[in-house]
């Protein structure tokens, strides 16, 4: 804090420092009549650059600051950040009978979880006039996990996502990572859930039958999804 004076006091070099910090700071559009009327005979505060910071005010933000140091502490780009990134994006470039295996594991995993193993393509449509039975079939669907799941894009707020289809690799929060099929390496395709509408190939004794499954339903990670409860809401044309 520099205590300004008239001409003739007793802190002429106060007064030099804040004129020299007034013209620092305000330049040509500062004149000398702001300076007489905002700094000149006043105590101006300079700062205090030596000043240690006090201490939290509860102990909810000294655990808040304790985890901001933590996460400072953390380099970017660290060996466990690359392969957190390398999980969640599928960076590698697959085939389609490279994950082969991977839809034969989703396959046997969602006709035991629908007990669908042994249905034939006809008897699930009779039974598609079952309002009950539809919706056991969507709610196990907002439940279970994609991953290997045929899926396609059949409306979207983006149109350049409508008709993309293929196998999911991974899952995020907001996003599936598809791969369209192919037999040259390519990587897969991300595709945001929010205001899209999934098409689920379900697999049967002798053809699949295909849900619809809005992607607003499914915004969560699969521990979150898998005991939520899912109530029927009105939907919107996209």
């Amino acid at each position: 804090m520099a205590d300004v004076r008239a001409p003739g006091g007793v802190d002429a070099d106060a007064e030099a420092g804040a004129r020299a910090v007034w013209n620092a700071v305000a330049g040509e559009a500062g004149t000398e009549a702001q300076y007489e009327a905002r700094v000149r005979g006043k105590k101006v505060v300079l700062g205090n650059a030596n000043r240690r910071a006090p201490p939290p005010a509860t102990p909810a933000l000294a655990r808040q600051q304790a985890k901001a140091r933590r996460r400072a502490a953390v380099p970017r780009g660290t060996p466990r950040q690359r392969s957190k990134r390398a999980r969640i994006y599928a960076q590698d470039t697959l085939t389609s009978a490279q994950i082969e295996p991977l839809r034969t594991l989703w396959t046997t995993y969602i006709q035991d979880m629908l007990r669908v193993r042994d249905m034939t393509r006809a008897e699930a449509e009779a039974q598609l006039s079952n309002a009950m039975w539809v919706q056991q079939v969507q709610n196990a669907l907002l439940k279970a996990d994609w991953t290997g799941a045929l899926v396609q894009v059949v409306r979207s707020t983006q149109p350049t996502l409508v008709h993309v289809h293929g196998t999911v690799l991974a899952e995020t929060h907001e996003t599936l990572q598809v791969l369209p099929p192919t037999t040259q390496p390519m990587r897969p395709q991300c595709i945001p859930k929010h205001n899209t509408v999934f098409r689920i190939d379900i697999p049967l004794q002798d053809g699949t039958l295909t849900m619809d499954v809005h992607g607003n339903q499914v915004r969560y990670t699969l521990p979150a999804r898998a005991t939520r409860k899912h109530k029927a809401k009105k939907t919107v044309e996209l």
